[in-house]
């Protein structure tokens, strides 16, 4: 590098400008007006496009337009907007594309006036774009895969076809040259002419080089003419110059061509490629962009064509060229030497002498030439007869599956929605306890189906979950079937006078089907149809265990979900975007009997219900995050859902609170837990209601000591928290209605006593705290220490220690 150092003439950084992007930014597209005294230019932010303008003299900038939204899993197209000065006129245009619909807009910068059309849905991409009058203009673009160049009339929106051949014409300006009208372009054609032509069996692979086409003529005239390289973006600078790029050093650099004399000379020497520029015939103005320092830099200058300059060749330029390499020397075979033997050390024999043998003839190597030359870039290789297409021969591709991973763990994630039914036992509702989970997952070549299976032992062995699930992704609508099974045997509470142990099981079946329609890669809506049976039996213990009805439910539920989700993981744990949905679900349960009688109810009781979870992160220190959410969900019906808040999900040693009461004059169909709120055991307030807020600042300081991505993961993970929850849980109307049984004690002791005593409880708890967070042998293990608030009083505090990410 020291020895490049001085070869190289970078950009003065007094020509430089300083725009409204962000230095990371990349600015996609500029343009300069005719005049040269406005700049119009784009820049875009993984897909968030922004259209400007600047007064080069005052330095004052207008955004005309925005759209699109940042997104960071697919590649950024930066060939959109595609920008356009009118030539007499205060007017721009410039064409973009939203969700496969290429629009033009036309822009008036007097009055701040636009018109919107759609371009017509032949053109599958266009690639640059320049006017000829108020209503025509110049694209090239490409209709069926190659790239031609087009007449395009926006009054009728119809369009004629210029070129039609399998060459690339591309960075088409219509423009005047030596006084004629026509289309300055780059193309990499091996013929002036532009008639049709059939498509051949190999594409052109040929370098670019500078053409015009005068108007209504069917020869183009070539104005370089280089083998090896290729120039490209030629505009008109002044009244008889072209200016383009060349990559013949091996960098891109800029590049003259003088109309008058027909000479080209190079007039920049960068040490970096040249990413976007543009003149105009207007004014002698230059304006170029390129990469340098971290940083997309801007600069505008005036050429001086007559200065001759001399690009610094680069090493892949130099190989470029024929090269001569030298041959290893011949090596020669050792000559042997005859010596005469002396007579006494003759070897004596029996046998006679054998006859006498021919000499062996030995081939002469023939002369070589000390050296030879071969073309790097242009090696000529044994070419074959390309064989023609025989559709007999054609075999249909079949669906090949393999096996794509096998997992097996210890864990407690809630596995298809995680609801417990409320009737039966009525026991208390605990986190999911740690289980053995095997699972294993085979997927198409293509990854349009996937199948898993798996089963989830827990560590009581007293239970047992199964599970398959069948993914459908070839279509646009997705579509997933899944079977799960879940049982677990438990001890019963017991009545206050009963000596006896009693014990229980409880076995779950569901049926699941889901269809998922995208927008696009952020939003969904999702519809999930559940059938389930939830069956409960007093297993065998005692005489009056024998008389013990099974207890059978049968449910059938739809439920409609909006999904937006834009986040993406800027370290574990360290979450960027926003994501959030809104759900409506209806549960209806049935009854259908055919053994040990015929029964029949279409409806025994309904369920309904609508909630949201909305999370959003704010990136703060550059690692860091402010993590934000909130949820809630409310159930109507004949029979409601019941939520407990408190405690964390995950929780190894989960606890719950049982003087809390329970409202036992109403019909609950589910009960489920509303996660996380700190500071407290589970079950701090229920209700068919809940609201739950979250904050959490996540901050990995082993990653600002080690640097993004450095040091074991038990160190680079780590992250200390401080977090604040608030939530709130009621029945009826509203947190302070009369049906909420918080603020009531019943006492009884028959036959003489029997008291209610009501005092005040405030609905609304909170809890706050610090946590610590880490990955341990492949698991995310999370640590908190809290203090909850009830009725403005701060409780003792109290530690959890958990696995799982976020919230």
């Amino acid at each position: 590098y020291k020895s490049e150092k001085n070869k190289f003439n970078p950009k003065p950084k007094s020509s430089e400008l300083k725009l409204a992007n962000k230095k990371y930014t990349p600015i996609s597209s500029i343009k300069l007006s005719p005049d040269g005294k406005q700049l119009l230019y784009a820049y875009n932010d993984q897909g968030k496009i922004r259209i400007v303008v600047r007064d080069l003299k005052s330095g004052k900038e207008k955004q005309l337009f925005k759209y699109g939204y940042k997104n960071v899993f697919q590649e950024t197209d930066f060939n959109y907007p595609i920008l356009a000065w009118h030539p007499t006129k205060p007017e721009v245009s410039f064409v973009y594309e939203h969700r496969d619909v290429i629009k033009l807009v036309k822009y008036r910068l007097d009055n701040d006036t636009k018109m919107n059309q759609l371009i017509p849905t032949d053109f599958q991409r266009i690639y640059s774009l320049s006017y000829i009058d108020d209503l025509n203009y110049i694209f090239s673009a490409s209709l069926d895969g190659f790239s031609d160049l087009f007449l395009y009339k926006s009054k009728n929106r119809n369009y004629e076809r210029l070129t039609n051949d399998f060459y690339d014409d591309l960075d088409a300006e219509y423009t005047v040259l030596n006084g004629q009208k026509g289309i300055l372009f780059s193309s990499n054609r091996t013929t002036n002419s532009i008639k049709e032509i059939k498509l051949d069996t190999i594409l052109p692979l040929d370098h670019f080089d500078i053409y015009f086409l005068p108007d209504g003529s069917s020869e183009a005239q070539k104005i370089t003419q280089t083998l090896q390289f290729s120039e490209r973006y030629p505009y008109m600078m002044g009244q008889n110059k072209i200016v383009f790029t060349g990559d013949a050093s091996g960098i891109i650099n800029t590049y003259v061509y003088n109309i008058t004399d027909r000479k080209t000379n190079p007039v920049s020497n960068l040490d970096r490629n040249l990413i976007r520029h543009h003149a105009v015939k207007g004014s002698d103005k230059y304006i170029t962009t390129y990469y340098k320092d971290g940083m997309y830099k801007f600069f505008e200058e005036n050429i001086d064509a007559e200065k001759m300059v001399t690009p610094q060749m680069t090493q892949s330029a130099i190989s470029s060229e024929i090269v001569t390499l030298p041959i290893l020397p011949i090596t020669e075979e050792p000559k042997i030497i005859e010596n005469s033997i002396d007579e006494k050390f003759k070897f004596q024999s029996q046998f006679d002498d054998p006859a006498v043998l021919d000499p062996i003839k030995v081939r002469q190597p023939q002369p070589e030439e000390n050296k030879f030359q071969v073309n790097i870039n242009n090696a000529q290789l044994s070419k074959k007869p390309i064989e023609p297409y025989n559709n007999t021969r054609a075999i249909a591709a079949n669906n090949k599956f393999a096996l794509n991973n096998i997992t097996t763990k210890l864990d407690n994630d809630i596995l298809f929605e995680g609801l417990e039914s409320y009737t039966g036992d009525r026991q208390q509702l605990l986190t999911t306890p740690m289980g053995f989970l095997f699972k294993a997952n085979v997927k198409d070549l293509f990854e349009d189906y996937a199948l898993e299976g798996g089963v989830r032992i827990p560590t009581s062995f007293n239970g047992s979950e199964y599970f398959l699930v069948f993914d459908n992704k070839k279509s646009r609508i997705d579509k997933r079937i899944a079977l799960y099974r879940k049982s677990n045997e438990y001890n019963t509470q017991n009545e206050p006078n009963q000596n006896f142990l009693t014990r229980s099981k409880k076995t779950s079946i569901l049926g699941f089907y889901q269809l998922k329609y995208p927008f696009d890669i952020y939003r969904s809506v999702r519809a999930t149809t559940t059938l389930r049976f939830d069956k409960f039996l007093q297993l065998s213990t005692e005489n009056n265990s024998f008389e013990s009805p099974a207890i059978n439910e049968k449910r059938l539920s739809l439920k409609v979900e909006y999904i937006y989700d834009n986040t993406h993981d800027e370290a574990l744990n360290i979450k960027n975007g926003t994501r959030y949905k809104f759900y409506v679900e209806a549960i209806n349960q049935f009854d259908l009997q055919v053994i040990d009688g015929f029964a029949f109810d279409l409806s025994k009781g309904f369920t309904g219900i609508v909630g949201f979870d909305a999370r959003h992160y704010i990136p703060l220190l550059n690692k860091s995050v402010l993590a934000l959410r909130a949820s809630g969900a409310t159930s109507m019906g004949s029979q409601k859902m019941l939520y407990y808040l408190g405690g964390v999900e995950n929780w190894f040693f989960p606890k719950f609170d049982n003087s809390i009461p329970v409202r036992n004059d109403a019909d609950f169909a589910y009960k489920v837990n509303a996660f996380h709120l700190r500071g407290f055991n589970n079950n701090i307030r229920n209700g068919a209601t809940f609201v739950l807020t979250n904050a959490e600042l996540r901050i990995p300081f082993m990653q600002y000591i080690l640097g993004k991505n450095r040091g074991a993961a038990f160190l680079k993970n780590m992250q200390i928290v401080g977090f604040y929850d608030a939530g709130l849980a009621w029945h009826g109307k509203g947190p302070f209605s009369p049906e909420n049984p918080l603020n009531k004690v019943q006492i009884y002791s028959p036959p003489l006593i029997e008291l209610e005593v009501e005092y005040f409880r405030d609905p609304l708890v909170m809890g706050y705290g610090v946590g610590l967070r880490t990955q341990l042998l492949g698991y995310f293990v999370k640590a908190d220490y809290a203090w909850g608030i009830e009725t403005r009083k701060i409780q003792e505090p109290k530690f959890y220690l958990s696995f799982g990410l976020d919230f």
